[in-house]
C-alpha cells in the first residue's frame, strides 16, 4: 500500500466516523490517483494504489484510535476513548460509532449524521469487522444534501477502510464496482428497477451465486426531497430507512419502519449556548413520545456539547452537563472534557498529563457534593505511563499504561502493572495484580499473567469475522 501523509498530527488515537469526508476516483496505475476532496480527519491517509482514505493505518493492534478537533490521539482504554469524545457514543477500537450533532440512529451496522439539523445524510454501512473488536474492516458511504439536486447515484458511493484491513477497491467509470473484504465480496449494480444502485454482499468466494445474504438499495426521488435506504436479508426486506428535508426547511426528518417511527432534529438558541439541537421522536400517529435537546457551548478548540436534557418541553430533566479545559497553560487538559455530572447525582472529574493522557479519575462515592477532594467521599483511579519493566523504555505518544492503582474511600482495592515488549519473535504483554498495596511490579507475591500477541507480519485474514 502506497500512502501519502496529507497534515496528520501524530499525537496519536477515535474518530467520530461522522467527520469523515467523500473519497476521490480511481486513476491508471501509470497517472496515480489523488484525492479531489479533503482530508476527512487528522487520522486519515490517502492510499494511491487503492484510491481511498484509509484510517488510522499506524496504529497498534488493540489502541483506540480517536479524532478529537484537529488532533489524532491513540489511547488505551475504552474509558479513555469516551472521555476524548466527550462522553459521547459507543467507543470502539480503531473508530468508534459516536454520535454526532444532529445525528439520526440508522438500523444495525449504519449510521446517519453529520449535522442532519442541516439537511445533510450521511449514511454508513459496515462492511466486516476484526475478531474480538467492534471494528470496521470497511465502511460503505453514502453523503448527500437535502434536497438531494445534485445526487450522483453510485458516483457518490465512497469506501473508508480500517488501516489493518486488506480491502480492495475495483473502480470503473462510474464509481465503486467491486469491494474485496477478508470474509466478503460486495458488488454495485447501479441504474436498475427505478432506483439509483444496490450494493450486493456475498461471503468470500461465492460472488454471483445465488441470492445475496445481504444488500442494500440507495435511492432518491427525482425532486431530491427523500433519499432512502433499504436493507435485504436473503432477498426479503430487511429495514428500511428514509430521510427528508423537513417541510419549514429547517432540520431533518428521519423515517424508519415504514412510518412507525419518524425522529425529527431542529437546530435553535438559546442563551448562553452556541447551538441548541432538538431531537423529537414520534409513532405513527404523529404524537412526541420521546424528546432529547442537546445544548452546545462555544470554546477556542471548537462547538462541544455542554448540556443533554430529555423530556417533555417544561418537565425535561438533566441526563448529563460537561466541563472541558479552557486554560491554555494546561497542555494535557485543554479542550478535553475535564469532568461529567449524571442528572441522578453521580458525577467524574479528570487529570491529564501534558501528553493528554488520564492519570487520574475521581467518582463521587454516595451522596459526595461535586469535585470534592475529600478523599472519603470518592473513588480515585490512579494511572502511570512510566516503564517498570527493565526491557522497556519511555516513549513519546505511547498511550499504553503501565500501572493502575484504585482506592475507594482512601482505602486501597488493587493496583495492576502492565508491561510490553519484544524479544525479536513475537510482541508480549505482562500484566500482574499487586498482592497488596506496597508491592511494587515483578514481586514473587504478585499475581503474574504473560501473553504472546498476534506478530504484525501475520495473516490478516485471520483477524477478520463475517459481515453477516
Amino acid at each position: 500500500m502506497k500512502r501519502t501523509h496529507t497534515g496528520w498530527k501524530r499525537t496519536l488515537g477515535l474518530a467520530a466516523l461522522a467527520a469523515l469526508a467523500w473519497t476521490a476516483g480511481a486513476d491508471t496505475l501509470n497517472n496515480p490517483c489523488t484525492p479531489d476532496d479533503p482530508q476527512p480527519g487528522p487520522c486519515w491517509e490517502w492510499d494511491e494504489e487503492d484510491c481511498v482514505w484509509v484510517f488510522c493505518p499506524d496504529a497498534l493492534p488493540g489502541k483506540y484510535c480517536c479524532e478529537v478537533g484537529d488532533e489524532c490521539k491513540i489511547v488505551e482504554s475504552e474509558e479513555e476513548c469516551c472521555v476524548e469524545c466527550g462522553g459521547k457514543g459507543n467507543c470502539t477500537f480503531g473508530g468508534g460509532k459516536g454520535t454526532a450533532k444532529g445525528s439520526g440512529s440508522g438500523p444495525s451496522g449504519t449510521r446517519a449524521g453529520g449535522g442532519g439539523a442541516q439537511g445533510v445524510v450521511d449514511f454508513q454501512i459496515k462492511l466486516g469487522t476484526l475478531p474480538g473488536e467492534d471494528v470496521f474492516a470497511a465502511i460503505a458511504r453514502v453523503r448527500t444534501e437535502l434536497p438531494a439536486t445534485n445526487w450522483a447515484g453510485a458516483a457518490g458511493l465512497q469506501v473508508l477502510r480500517h488501516g489493518r484491513a486488506e480491502i480492495a477497491v475495483v473502480r470503473g467509470s462510474n464509481g465503486v464496482e467491486r469491494i474485496y473484504a477478508p470474509e466478503m465480496d460486495a458488488g454495485v449494480v447501479a441504474d436498475a428497477g427505478g432506483w439509483n444502485f444496490e450494493l450486493r454482499c456475498w461471503p468470500r468466494g461465492e460472488y454471483g451465486q445465488g441470492t445475496p445474504p445481504v444488500s442494500w438499495r440507495v435511492e432518491a426521488a427525482e425532486d431530491g426531497a427523500w433519499v432512502r435506504f433499504t436493507k435485504f436479508a436473503d432477498g426479503a426486506t430487511n429495514s428500511v430507512t428514509e430521510y427528508a428535508a423537513a417541510a419549514d426547511g429547517n432540520g431533518l426528518a428521519v423515517t424508519e419502519g415504514g412510518g412507525l417511527r419518524t425522529e425529527r432534529i431542529t437546530v435553535g438558541t438559546e442563551s448562553g449556548f452556541q447551538r441548541v439541537d432538538v431531537h423529537e421522536v414520534s409513532g405513527p400517529d404523529g404524537v412526541v413520545v420521546e424528546r432529547r435537546v442537546e445544548k452546545v457551548g462555544r470554546f477556542f478548540f471548537g462547538d462541544k456539547l455542554v448540556e443533554e436534557w430529555a423530556g417533555a418541553t417544561n418537565a425535561a430533566i438533566l441526563v448529563r452537563a460537561l466541563e472541558y479545559g479552557t486554560n491554555r497553560n494546561e497542555q494535557g487538559s485543554f479542550g478535553r472534557v475535564v469532568a461529567r455530572r449524571d442528572g441522578d447525582g453521580a458525577w467524574t472529574r479528570w487529570d491529564y498529563d501534558v501528553e493528554g493522557r488520564v492519570v487520574r479519575e475521581t467518582t463521587g462515592w454516595g451522596d459526595a457534593p461535586f469535585g470534592t477532594t475529600n478523599a472519603l467521599d470518592t473513588r480515585v483511579v490512579e494511572t502511570s505511563y512510566a516503564p517498570a519493566d527493565a526491557r522497556e523504555w519511555p516513549v513519546m505518544g505511547d498511550r499504553r499504561w503501565r500501572s493502575r492503582t484504585e482506592r475507594v474511600r482512601g482505602v486501597w482495592k488493587g493496583t495492576t502493572f502492565r508491561a510490553y515488549y519484544s524479544d525479536g519473535a513475537a510482541d508480549w504483554e505482562i500484566v500482574e495484580e499487586a498482592a497488596d498495596e506496597f508491592c511494587t511490579y515483578s514481586n514473587a507475591a504478585n499475581r503474574r499473567t504473560e501473553r504472546r500477541l498476534l506478530p504484525k507480519t501475520a495473516d490478516a485474514r485471520v483477524r477478520f469475522k463475517p459481515v453477516w
